[in-house]
Parts: structure tokens; sequence; C-alpha cells
């Protein structure tokens, strides 16, 4: 009877031991997602810093009151012809 009871113990200690890299993977997923929730942040890749506006742009842009449209032209591979 207590073989029985021991087997049991220990392949409950088994299971928790197998389940504990599952749910370190599930927190650490959870941390990431709940950071990147608080902190967005882009980084612009393209060699010319195509996506990249300048410091005097967006001092320019943070001291206006309105909406600020744009109309912007761009050249070169691998753009939309439809735009």
């Amino acid at each position: 009877m207590t073989e029985k009871k021991s087997n049991k113990i220990k392949n409950t200690n088994t299971n928790l031991v197998g389940l504990t890299p599952f749910f370190t993977k599930v927190i650490i997923l959870a941390v990431i997602a709940i950071g990147s929730y608080y902190y967005f942040h882009k980084v612009d890749l393209t060699e010319d810093k195509r996506y990249t506006l300048s410091e005097e742009t967006i001092e320019l842009l943070s001291t206006m009151d309105d909406v600020a449209e744009f109309k912007i032209y761009l050249e070169g591979d691998g753009l939309r012809q439809d735009l």
C-alpha cells in the first residue's frame, strides 16, 4: 500500500516538473506582451531613413494646434504606382 502511495507521489512530481518549462514560457510571453503594450517603438531600417521625421519636424508638429495634412512624393524602387 505504501508502494502505491509512493508511486503516486513520484508521478505527481514528474508531472509538475514537465509543466514547469511550459509555464515559464507562458509567463515570459505574458511579460513581453504587457511590456510591449506600454512601450511601443518603431525602427526605420531603410537606407535613406525614408520613414523618419527630423527633429525640426517633430518640434513643429508638437507646437501646432490644428490638424496637419501631408502630400508626400517619393521616388525609388519598390514603391506602389497607384498612389
